[in-house]
């Protein structure tokens, strides 16, 4: 690279190095990002499969019936879907909390 503005343009010292070595940092970053974004997709299945035999475990030991059992699973899903301001667990979280309010508020009465 040269400078374009001077009449006799001189090379920009050592800018070729840093471009080359910005380039390099990214690819590094990259490959980093893409390495956790495939662990992140190994764990949103391992998290499925664990929430998908609790269901299964909880349906069995309370022999819960169908319209309970998806109503259950409605609220603790096992579809793991994460979102730039949403994940799982504050879905879940917060859909959990929902239906104890309200399932213990229509109990208590």
């Amino acid at each position: 690279l040269v400078r374009r503005k001077d009449r006799n343009p001189a090379p920009m010292q050592n800018l070729e190095m840093l471009i080359e070595g910005t380039y390099m940092q990214l690819l590094e970053l990259a490959d980093i990002v893409e390495a956790a974004q495939a662990q992140l997709r190994f764990h949103s299945v391992r998290l499925s499969s664990g929430t998908r035999l609790l269901l299964l475990l909880l349906r069995l030991r309370f022999g819960l019936d169908e319209e309970d059992a998806s109503l259950l699973e409605a609220h603790l899903s096992p579809l793991v879907d994460e979102t730039p301001d949403q994940g799982w667990e504050e879905r879940t979280t917060a859909s959990l909390t929902h239906l104890l309010r309200t399932g213990l508020a229509k109990a208590g009465k």
